[in-house]
């Protein structure tokens, strides 16, 4: 009866009892078995090698050694250390909410090695990716040794997801990768057992880092701290984890600036949504919509679900589930700090696929097993109903919300697969296209008009000239490769080749209007921000006037209007729209009719 049960605790199925040699007889596995047991091999062999396969494709395809904003810091840093004037400030400066210290060890390194060549630091980040995707499912594995590998397969398609190929293809995004690589480091050595002071302390160690490298990185320490607790740990143990999360926390926030990453003031629906938006955002979508918001509702719920389920039923010193909810935790806190630092910038939220997508991995992995206390359960009811309960493990089937976490898991597999693949694609090949022009700007940086140069990065012409002399002095990035001579050899881009577009979306023509009304601008700008948009009103034998300036939000360009303050009648709304790169475009007209009441028109 032992036997049995822990037969059905490690998920084998019963087939596997007939592999066992009894005391003096060996078992010849038939022809058909060795066949079967060669093709899982081969196939989960194709599971792992092919999302990895992919995505170092992808960096080798579309990669591009040109440096662009946020990697400015990185030349700057260079350039004091090349010039010897770098000191520690320098090194823990803080880059908008982030402590980037370990990444900066990383950049110098790349920088005496390899003059800071962007494609090498991207194929770094995803050896760094593959690390951490290895030490999930191992420590996963470690705790269900009976699981076959080829279950952990889809851990490998959604964490090397190509809908993360904007983070990819970017250099500075080594940080993060950094971050996550150290993250499941920690939770990989906080989940051995047993659990001795050195192998704590190399948790502890892991932790320090991934919080010095990404603010993201400081959310090691709930997840671990649920961990912890999950796995029935020793209150000393719990204890010194906390306390070294103080001490992590005071070191990171001495001095801190909170105020380098506050966003625009949002309304709490704003703010719903962008977070929905950013867990539910698997898939990569560059304008996420209300599909996106929708299914973000979905495994938000789902994930919710399987913390109060598993967390407050299955504190177990056994199975891979504590790790699983630990990450849906990592997942979930970082959508909701992301949210609070990025909420105002619309149509960002494709820019973390990469640590929202533990959310679906860790519900994954928490669904992959039988619910322990079912079989708790069923194993105190007698070997008949143990017998009864776990045959085939239809038991599952009796538990609606456990089958229906499992479909939604499997429906976001599925979607990450297919649709997450097509958008990377799509995004790398724009990237590459992006970088490339890019490129072109930073060797003719002299022949460019200011507004050209903010492409490279937000802040004045003059400074974006002084990091390129940096680069070129030094011979870093593009400079330290014959990139440098083969964009100056090239014709120049024609950076204006696609139109600055605009419409108005809200009032639609010919509505009627009355009391606040909301003026919404969908505007399409290929690689120039958008500066500015003022909405007009005009009306029959009168100029049109500036009446609202629009406000960037993750719905477009919006602003509000009183009609009250018009008298009633017909009017037209346009909108004049302005971008970096010195361009403007005034938006077909909109008829619309203010009616309100007790207002006369004149």
């Amino acid at each position: 009866m032992v036997y049995q049960e822990n037969m059905v605790n490690t998920g084998m199925s019963s087939r596997a009892t007939m592999d066992v040699e009894s005391p003096g007889h060996r078992t010849v596995a038939s022809p058909r078995s060795n066949w079967r047991s060669w093709l899982i091999r081969i196939v989960t062999l194709a599971g792992f090698a092919i999302p990895a396969v992919a995505y170092l494709q992808m960096i080798h395809a579309d990669g591009v050694n040109v440096t662009y904003y946020d990697q400015w810091d990185d030349v700057i840093l260079i350039g004091h250390a090349f010039s010897g004037t770098l000191d520690f400030s320098m090194l823990w400066a803080q880059h908008i909410e982030d402590r980037v210290f370990f990444p900066n060890l990383i950049v110098l390194a790349l920088a005496y090695t390899t003059h800071l060549n962007v494609v090498t630091e991207e194929y770094l980040s995803a050896l760094m990716l593959f690390g951490a995707t290895a030490l999930v499912i191992c420590a996963h594995k470690r705790r269900s040794p009976g699981r076959r590998w080829i279950w952990y397969c889809p851990v490998a398609f959604l964490l090397l997801s190509l809908a993360q190929a904007e983070n990819a293809l970017f250099g500075f995004a080594m940080c993060w990768y950094l971050a996550l690589l150290m993250v499941a480091l920690a939770l990989f050595l906080l989940d051995h057992e047993p659990q001795p002071w050195p192998v704590f302390g190399g948790a502890v160690a892991a932790a320090m880092v991934a919080s010095f490298s990404s603010f993201k990185g400081l959310l090691v320490w709930p997840a671990g701290l649920l961990l912890i607790y999950l796995r029935r740990r020793p209150g000393h143990l719990a204890t010194a984890w906390i306390g070294f999360a103080v001490l992590a926390g005071v070191i990171y926030f001495v001095g801190f600036n909170f105020n380098a990453s506050s966003s625009p003031n949002q309304g709490l629906a704003a703010l719903l949504t962008f977070f929905l938006r950013v867990v539910g955002d698997i898939v990569g979508e560059s304008q996420p919509g209300v599909l996106v918001t929708l299914f973000g509702s979905v495994l938000v719920l789902t994930a919710i679900w399987a913390l109060v389920r598993f967390a407050t039923r299955e504190r177990t010193t056994t199975g891979g589930r504590p790790l699983a909810l630990s990450l849906i935790l990592f997942g979930l806190l970082f959508s909701a700090l992301t949210t609070y630092g990025r909420s105002g910038l619309a149509g960002s939220e494709n820019h973390y696929v990469v640590f929202a997508i533990f959310v679906l991995v860790g519900l994954y992995l928490a669904v992959l097993d039988p619910p322990l206390a079912s079989e708790r359960r069923s194993s105190e009811r007698g070997p008949r109903s143990m017998a009864r309960h776990t045959g085939g493990q239809r038991h599952l089937f009796s538990d609606p919300l456990f089958t229906l976490a499992r479909v939604v898991v499997g429906v976001g597999i599925v979607l990450t697969v297919i649709l997450g693949s097509a958008n990377g694609i799509a995004l790398a090949r724009m990237t590459r296209y992006d970088d490339l022009r890019l490129g072109q700007v930073t060797v003719r940086a002299n022949q460019y008009p200011d507004p050209i140069l903010a492409l490279l990065a937000s802040q004045s012409a003059q400074s974006i000239r002084r990091w390129i002399s940096i680069a070129r002095d030094n011979h870093l990035s593009l400079f330290g490769t014959g990139d440098a001579a083969k964009y100056l050899s090239e014709p120049p881009f024609d950076l204006y080749s696609k139109p600055l577009r605009a419409a108005v979306r809200v009032p639609r023509n010919g509505s009627t209007l009355h009391g606040k009304q909301v003026l919404d601008v969908a505007v399409s700008s290929d690689l120039f921000d958008v500066k500015k948009v003022d909405y007009v009103l005009s009306r029959s034998g009168l100029e049109g006037a500036s009446f609202a300036t629009g406000s960037e939000t993750i719905y477009g360009w919006v602003a509000e209007w009183n009609t009250a303050t018009v008298p009633n009648g017909s009017y037209t709304i346009d909108a004049i729209v302005d971008d970096s790169g010195g361009r403007s475009v005034t938006t077909a007209p909109v008829e619309v009719h203010v009616e309100n009441v007790n207002r006369p028109g004149s």
